[in-house]
């Protein structure tokens, strides 16, 4: 009896000990609520495929905003803050939220798409592999947040973060409520339970109730009947919107500021809308506008409405209708998207293309920054900003430092001068971006861009690894990449431009060791940007040149030929080069205006070093015998030496030459193909002489030569004006395409 009444006053001592230390700590909740952390709190707002036409405020969109989908709650946080019409992605969610999350680009965080990234059957190039997950050694914007003390908390979707638990023991948040992309988004019950698809939201699962409705739902009430709702399944959206909320209340005025990073599902397929809202659009005209699809307008709307709701919670944290305890003014919210809008929802004219694809489409999203009384409101910046940028403008505001760049280099800029009112630029003048591989049916070919400022304008190339060709749109002029200005026949200036920009292309994808795949039919790597400059040797007017040499120049790269042969000269007609000379057992006139045998052939080199793409000859009167075209190393360095993919499909290496079977009878013009992504490249070096000839006048009726095609980087290449020998040689400035890889 006793040691139970000792340990009865025990029990009740320590209780008296608890409440004492409870109502101590109390007080001091109580004095730290009453100061505001001297460090803003930061909320991350990232929709999943929100496209940059699909918000109806002007302000992030150049004045392209829906006439269809309502967006009142982002028309609102652009008012009160800064938008920018000049907001970039990458090209899909994985890599965009690497780059979130990393402040770096892809070829850094090496996530390239989500999945696979050879996803394309028989493809001319085989992809590198990619990580699947990122780096463990890495410092995240969560974990540099917490070094000036943060809270950290991830909401929804994000990809590459491997298991559930890795965003918290490996990646600095504090609070993990991540999600994996489901299959529906509204709640299923299950034996009395309910459900979404993944359960870290089930606790806000609950049906639809019309107290749950009339407080925070007919708030944001836009002609949709809200009360329809009741009994109904809670669609995902509004969970995680109820959850941010809940984070918020429980965050609010603490002494430690938070970082809150909300990456919704919506508006990713499927497309699945609340209903009152999908009831709604149905019920709307969509005349006169582009976006017509009323489920995709009620999913965007929802998304809407679960922004305004977290916005709001910033301004009554505790929900009791008292603003006093706001920290709005103490709060930078940023709202962007993944990547561009899916095509199977929504339409981005007036840009070009969609999720999953290089063109604005794909790259280009809505961001809208807001912070009272540190932001202008209704603010709006034409500068161009990336998702690397968004790590170090958070660290920018929260006074942190980036981390060691020995051991996380971080390639964003912070923009939080812009939003200041600081400054109006970045001192930056390009954007990149690499992909070296495949996606689906969308990512048809590996692709590096880049975008860069020239002046008070910016353009935008585009290099494809197939085809080894360029684009270059004027962006400020043609948002819509509708006009390549390397098409046809282009001016100095745009080369000059599409040149520097190559030039500096290369240097980053070198720089930031960025992957390339490997030629499918040999294994070889693919190689680095190039240019093609053709050379035409055929005269609108038949001239005969009285010389046996003669010299070629377009874009700055000079091409001299000599003729071969006894007594022999150039003979330059409509149909190309030949030579006229004393050679025997010539059967007509005609046939002394070509390469006839083996004491004749055209000799060639050049002042820059250059890559053999292709050659077009003239044939006449073939498969009589064994046709052979051949080219023979003559002086200088020998380029055939140690070749690889040369000894099949009518080729035949030897140490110092090359020769190719013609296939076929009659007479026709033929185009020869050199490297390419079949075979390797062949080297020329400034001042290496060749032969070609056609040995023993294998084809009987002799060759002329017709285009020689070489390739070399863009930035070695200083384009000159055109000159009288290019206009007589009929030479126009050809498309940017480094080389065909069919034979005509």
């Amino acid at each position: 009896m006793l040691l139970r009444t000792l340990d009865q006053c025990h029990k009740l001592c320590q209780k008296q000990i608890n409440k004492t230390l409870y109502a101590g700590l109390l007080l001091l909740a109580g004095h730290a609520a009453a100061e505001t952390p001297s460090k803003p709190n930061i909320v991350l707002l990232c929709a999943d495929d929100l496209g940059w036409t699909d918000v109806s405020t002007n302000a992030t969109n150049m004045g392209n905003s829906s006439t269809y989908y309502e967006t009142p709650n982002i028309a609102r946080l652009a008012d009160m803050g800064m938008s920018f019409n000049s907001a970039y992605s990458q090209p899909n969610s994985a890599p965009t939220r690497a780059s979130l999350i990393l402040g770096q680009y892809a070829p850094k965080t090496d996530l390239y798409c989500v999945g696979n990234i050879n996803n394309k059957q028989n493809s001319l190039i085989v992809a590198p592999d990619q990580r699947t997950v990122i780096r463990k050694v890495t410092t995240t914007v969560a974990e540099t947040l917490k070094t000036e003390g943060y809270t950290t908390a991830h909401f929804g979707k994000t990809h590459a973060m491997g298991d559930r638990n890795q965003l918290d023991t490996a990646h600095g948040y504090d609070l993990n409520m991540r999600v994996w992309h489901g299959n529906t988004y509204h709640a299923k019950e299950e034996n009395g339970h309910w459900s979404f698809d993944k359960p870290t939201y089930d606790a806000y699962a609950i049906p639809y109730t019309q107290a749950y409705i009339d407080k925070h739902l007919k708030p944001y009430q836009n002609d949709s009947d809200v009360d329809s709702l009741v009994g109904t399944a809670k669609h995902l959206t509004d969970a995680m919107g109820d959850a941010g909320i809940d984070y918020i209340a429980n965050h609010a005025n603490g002494s430690e500021p938070f970082y809150m990073q909300m990456a919704f599902q919506a508006v990713h397929v499927p497309i699945i809308s609340r209903t009152d809202l999908k009831a709604k659009y149905e019920a709307k005209s969509s005349a006169g506008s582009l976006h017509t699809n009323a489920d995709y307008a009620g999913f965007v709307e929802g998304l809407d409405i679960a922004i305004g709701r977290i916005m709001d919670a910033l301004y009554d944290p505790n929900g009791d209708g008292n603003q006093s305890d706001s920290i709005a003014d103490n709060t930078l919210v940023m709202l962007y998207s993944d990547n561009g809008g899916y095509e199977g929802g929504t339409v981005n004219t007036p840009l070009r293309s969609t999720k999953h694809t290089m063109y604005e489409g794909g790259l280009r999203v809505p961001l809208i920054a807001s912070m009272p009384g540190t932001i202008a409101s209704g603010a709006i910046s034409d500068e161009a900003v990336h998702a690397i940028d968004i790590y170090s403008t958070f660290a920018d505001f929260a006074g942190a430092d980036l981390p060691d760049p020995t051991v996380h280099e971080v390639d964003g800029e912070s923009f939080a001068g812009i939003l200041k009112g600081q400054e109006s630029s970045l001192d930056r003048d390009s954007l990149y971006w690499h992909m070296p591989g495949y996606w689906q049916n969308y990512m048809k070919h590996p692709t590096s861009v880049i975008n860069k400022r020239f002046g008070d304008k910016r353009y935008k190339l585009h290099y494809n690894y197939e085809t080894e060709g360029y684009e270059l749109y004027d962006l400020s002029n043609d948002i819509g990449e509708t006009n390549n200005l390397l098409a046809g026949d282009f001016t100095k200036q745009n080369f000059d431009i599409a040149a520097n920009m190559g030039k500096d292309l290369r240097n980053w994808l070198q720089e930031s060791g960025a992957k390339q795949g490997t030629v499918r039919s040999t294994g070889r790597a693919v190689e680095a940007l190039y240019q093609t400059v053709a050379f035409s040797m055929k005269m609108t007017t038949p001239v005969t040149l009285n010389t046996s040499n003669a010299t070629f120049t377009n874009m700055d790269v000079a091409m001299s030929i000599e003729a071969v042969g006894s007594n022999a000269a150039l003979a330059v007609t409509s149909e190309g080069i030949g030579i006229l000379s004393d050679a025997e057992n010539l059967q007509s006139s005609s046939q002394r205006l070509r390469i006839n045998g083996t004491d004749e052939s055209i000799n060639f080199w050049f002042d820059h070093d250059v890559v053999l793409s292709s050659i077009v000859v003239g044939l006449e009167n073939t498969g009589f015998n064994d046709d052979l075209v051949s080219l023979t190393f003559v002086a200088g360095d020998n380029p055939f030496d140690s070749l690889e993919g040369y000894d099949s499909d009518y080729f035949t290496q030897n140490s110092n030459s090359i020769t190719f079977d013609v296939p076929g009878f009659g007479s026709d013009d033929y185009t020869i193909n050199f490297g390419g992504l079949e075979r390797d490249e062949i080297l020329i070096k400034a001042g290496t002489i060749l032969a070609l000839s056609t040995p023993n006048g294998s084809v009987a009726g002799g060759i002329t030569l017709k285009d020689i095609s070489v390739a070399l980087p863009l930035d070695s290449i200083a384009l000159p004006e055109p000159t009288a020998l290019m206009m007589l040689a009929g030479m126009g400035v050809p498309m940017l395409t480094r080389r065909s890889r069919k034979r005509a």
